[in-house]
């Protein structure tokens, strides 16, 4: 919980917990999509590894984007690494990634698609880990059993105390939802269900939308947790962050409901394409 980088021996110099988590939620999602396209989908594994840096470069000029179209304030540098990245962006570009990598690796999109879906919730999970290292991310005041409390020296004490809401020698923070958490478990339940949504796979990028409705509608249903601190961008009645969410999840669901209604058409019997019986010639046996 305390934003103090740690030693990684084996780069020689010194990072937070929060930047190895994510470093490491993206390189272990990148191995498990190699696996698992190569295992469930038959892509080889060279292809989809030069798509997936394609990917991971969109998705994250597209999320620091995100933010920096809603915090110009913040002037921050397009390519530099931090956590100042939104994951609505982020989404977006993952999507128009994919389907440049997949137009010049000739890859099948939905596979590639589908391919993704369970190692994205294993690196969300990860991912969610950094936020609750470091501290970001918090939620609103909670009187629920699992609900706690941080510790002095924490950014979420820090930012409590500087609002006002405890002195500044207090020994915790109010106890509040752990938002992270929610939001890894949000991740995990992304992986079950694509595992899930395998066996019963109708169509080729049916698996992602599904992880994708998921995430989205999760996201916009958690957003309503997070605390509501004085910099946070409004559009009307609710934050940035929460109607991106919706409107991620309706296109995301759209597309699913799309997809299922297509392919039911297309497994429909046509009438004219039935077979007919060629008549019997009288006294034939």
């Amino acid at each position: 919980m305390y934003p103090h980088p740690i030693e990684i021996p084996l780069l020689g110099h010194a990072t937070s917990a929060h930047n190895f988590l994510v470093g490491s939620a993206v390189v272990v999602s990148i191995v498990l999509i190699t696996l698992s396209a190569r295992g469930l989908e038959g892509l080889r594994p060279g292809r989809t590894l030069a798509a997936l840096a394609i990917v991971v470069l969109f998705a994250f000029a597209a999320g620091r984007a995100h933010f920096a179209l809603i915090r110009p304030e913040a002037h921050l540098p397009l390519l530099r690494l931090d956590r100042s990245i939104h994951a609505g962006g982020a989404i977006v570009g993952i999507v128009v990634g994919a389907w440049l990598a997949a137009r010049l690796l000739a890859l099948p999109l939905g596979k590639l698609a589908d391919a993704c879906a369970p190692a994205a919730g294993i690196g969300i999970a990860i991912a969610r880990l950094g936020c609750l290292a470091h501290g970001c991310c918090f939620g609103r005041t909670c009187a629920l059993p699992w609900c706690f409390g941080w510790p002095a020296g924490t950014v979420v004490h820090e930012w409590h105390w500087r609002a006002g809401t405890i002195p500044q020698g207090a020994p915790l923070s109010p106890a509040l939802h752990p938002l992270q958490i929610y939001f890894g478990l949000l991740g995990l339940a992304i992986t079950v269900a694509a595992l899930a949504a395998y066996r019963r796979k109708r169509y080729d990028g049916e698996v992602a939308l599904l992880a994708l409705t998921l995430f989205t509608g999760g996201s916009f249903l958690l957003e309503f947790l997070r605390v509501d601190y004085a910099e946070r961008p409004y559009w009307g009645a609710l934050p940035q962050l929460t109607w991106t969410a919706l409107g991620l999840c309706a296109v995301a669901l759209a597309a699913l409901v799309r997809g299922r209604y297509a392919h039911r058409r297309r497994d429909r019997p046509r009438l004219g394409a039935l077979p007919v019986e060629a008549p019997t010639a009288p006294g034939a046996s």
